[in-house]
């Protein structure tokens, strides 16, 4: 009976600690679907200017929606969120380039680690300046990591690319490109 009722208590035990771990992830990840579900209704941003949203990525294949902070903000950072490199232009510029980098390890900052699933003419959302911008994959590739990259595009397309680490080769680096397909109002 002792064996019992002390089996039951470390379950529970178990219960209270994985949720206490998990909690502030949950938190954090209902804040900033309110955050999102704000940004598509209204597309206003916050007063804060660390906490403006610039735009939001989804990747429907891998259900990914995660907000993209202004490129001077200190939450526009590959070491908390995806992170807008400074080359980047945004989807209205014509035949422009907007760049992402984002971790793909395990770690709760790894946004990117499903991105080994995506393949040729998969789809990529930007909501940006109320339009919904819907890229298709056109080129997956695999690059040395230098500490810069040279981004293989069509230079008449507007173009999102995203760059990860390869999980396999700590030395390469890889390059999603993707072109603009179609633009909706939201």
């Amino acid at each position: 009976m002792i064996k019992k009722t002390l089996g039951y208590i470390l379950i529970i035990i178990s219960i209270i600690v994985i949720y206490a771990y998990h909690s502030d992830d949950i938190r954090r990840s209902t804040e900033e679907s309110k955050k999102i579900n704000q940004y598509l209704v209204s597309n206003q941003t916050y007063d804060k200017q660390d906490e403006a949203i610039l735009a939001i990525l989804e990747i429907p294949k891998i259900k990914l929606k995660k907000p993209l902070y202004n490129i001077d903000s200190k939450l526009n950072n590959v070491n908390k969120n995806i992170e807008v490199l400074h080359e980047s232009t945004m989807p209205n510029h014509e035949n422009g380039s907007l760049i992402l980098a984002s971790h793909s390890g395990n770690s709760k900052i790894s946004y990117f680690k499903n991105l080994n699933k995506l393949s040729i003419n998969d789809e990529l959302i930007i909501y940006y300046n109320k339009e919904k911008y819907i890229y298709k994959i056109t080129n997956i590739y695999k690059a040395n990591k230098t500490g810069s990259i040279e981004l293989i595009r069509n230079p008449n397309k507007r173009v999102l690319s995203l760059i990860t680490c390869d999980k396999s080769d700590r030395t390469k680096q890889v390059v999603y490109i993707s072109e603009l397909d179609y633009i909706e109002s939201i």
